[in-house]
């Protein structure tokens, strides 16, 4: 089921946020995309396939504009676990595919995620959008989440 929820007085930067290490560890965030519109898909480890599903179902109807960042909880992970989970990261997911990695939570606590399912995050030129989507991706989903964000003018 699709969950859509307002934000009621998170006002975020995306420059506030952290920057995070991906499997390869390189770093990137919301703060390196300043501008255009940003989505956050984030979820446990064991959610990659449901991110993945979002964001080829999003991506069409968002254009090539739009930027996508995968990141997962890590807390999950203990630390002696880390580098193994990088490794098989990188040798199962396509290496022009970024996994940020949170190892401390600090983007799930910011921004009141859950791990339990996928959750998106929409930053448009910066700010964090008060919008936030859970749940299985579906057509119908996807097309009220876009009509949504038309509506508030994230797509311009």
């Amino acid at each position: 089921m699709l969950l859509l929820a307002a934000l009621a007085g998170l006002l975020i930067d995306a420059a506030a946020l952290p920057l995070l290490e991906d499997q390869f560890g390189d770093q990137d965030g919301p703060s390196r995309h300043p501008t255009g519109l940003v989505v956050l898909l984030c979820g446990a480890p064991d959610r990659l396939r449901a991110m993945k599903r979002w964001e080829e179902g999003l991506r069409p109807q968002l254009g090539e504009a739009a930027q996508f960042l995968r990141l997962i909880d890590g807390r999950s992970i203990p630390e002696q676990r880390r580098e193994a989970a990088k490794a098989t990261l990188r040798e199962q997911v396509p290496p022009d595919i970024s996994i940020l990695l949170d190892w401390e939570g600090r983007y799930w606590h910011a921004l009141q995620l859950q791990s339990a399912t996928v959750e998106l995050a929409f930053l448009r030129d910066g700010r964090l959008l008060p919008y936030r989507v859970s749940g299985r991706w579906n057509a119908g989903s996807a097309a009220n989440l876009v009509e949504r964000l038309e509506r508030f003018g994230a797509l311009r």
